[in-house]
């Protein structure tokens, strides 16, 4: 009988250790798993700030002085207008012609910068495509690969 509960017990040790271990493994700290960003809170909250910014359509500082400003178009049957086109350059530091060439070879389509300096493209686009497009732009030839700024230059 004494045998029995001296048997009994190593078992339940032997239970309680491996329990112990496994708990030990699974209490795996997430901030320090491999590729894991630390954020500070006023970094994430300035975020969720511009974000609500840019959903309503305000100007938004995208750091280091350039801004995305949500575009107003106007369109016809057959064309599209980014009225406060000029306005985009000017935040970004970009040439026009520059940014009026990347849109026409990403949508396929032809376009023109009118007198008033605003941007016309042969087709009718919402101003989601516009933002999706100057986003994307803003990616590859604004933001630095290396350091996410955006005070560069072409």
């Amino acid at each position: 009988m004494i045998d029995l509960e001296k048997e009994q017990s190593k078992q339940d040790k032997k239970k309680k250790k491996k329990r112990e271990t496994i708990e030990a493994k699974v209490r795996t700290d997430l901030n320090v798993v491999e590729g894991h960003e630390n954020y500070q809170y006023e970094f994430l909250l300035k975020r969720i700030q511009d974000t609500i910014k840019q959903k309503q359509g305000e100007q938004v500082d995208t750091g280091s002085g350039s801004t995305l400003i949500n575009p107003k178009c106007a369109k016809s049957k057959t064309k599209s207008m980014w009225t406060n086109f000029a306005e985009q350059c000017e935040a970004i530091d970009r040439d026009p012609q520059h940014i009026l060439s990347y849109f026409t070879s990403e949508l396929g389509c032809e376009g023109t910068i009118g007198s008033e300096k605003e941007m016309i493209l042969n087709g009718s686009y919402q101003v989601k495509n516009f933002s999706k497009l100057m986003r994307k732009y803003l990616e590859d030839y604004v933001r630095c690969k290396d350091c996410k700024g955006t005070a560069t230059e072409l």
